[in-house]
């Protein structure tokens, strides 16, 4: 886990330079600096051959951040790069920079034939500094027989979480998945909210 309290407008959660075959599991990444480029990511990479990056929760939680949660340069090769949920606060279009280009939410997904199981959802941590996920929807990741247990020595399941922290599976349980209206423009007066929820259980 590394996360929060960052301060410095031209940081980078995790950088990483000039490596071959790395592996980059299970990582739960948080920038909260109002960062003023795109590159001052949660995750950097340059000049990495064969990087293998899967069941990474990568979070820009500053609204006012030009940072993104994953910026790779040209110089970067993958073995896998899947399972992993990008967030990004605010407005700005753009969510990862990778394979020589930026990438929206809309077209990240299969970009490249990578993240084809890859998300794009809100992240709810116990705070900035601590990681910790309180979101019942839990991202499911893909198994890594490397990796049996996460941050606090828990046990993985059979179908991981991403992110460092393993939450602990209900058959039943609820989470708000859209909220269908109002949509934005919005305008002034009393109007009906409407949530779609769903079961993030194993029901």
């Amino acid at each position: 886990m590394i996360g929060g309290g960052f301060r410095n407008t031209v940081s980078y959660g995790f950088y990483a330079s000039s490596f071959y075959n790395i592996d980059f599991f299970f990582n739960t990444i948080n920038h909260d600096a109002a960062t003023t480029a795109e590159q001052y990511a949660s995750a950097y990479f340059t000049s990495c051959l064969s990087l293998d990056a899967r069941n990474n929760v990568l979070s820009v939680s500053n609204a006012t951040a030009l940072g993104l949660p994953f910026y790779s340069t040209n110089s970067v090769t993958y073995s896998g790069f899947n399972y992993n949920n990008f967030y990004k606060a605010g407005t700005v279009t753009n969510l990862l920079y990778s394979l020589g280009g930026a990438q929206t939410a809309n077209n990240f997904i299969g970009n490249g034939g990578y993240n084809i199981n890859s998300l794009n959802r809100s992240v709810t941590f116990t705070s900035n500094t601590d990681l910790h996920s309180t979101d019942a929807a839990c991202f499911n990741g893909t198994n890594i027989s490397s990796v049996t247990t996460d941050f606090d020595g828990q046990t993985r399941g059979g179908t991981p979480d991403m992110g460092a922290d393993e939450n602990p599976a209900y058959s039943n349980d609820v989470a708000v998945d859209a909220i269908v209206t109002p949509v934005a423009p919005l305008t002034a007066g009393t109007q009906d909210v409407k949530i779609r929820i769903r079961n993030p259980g194993s029901n």
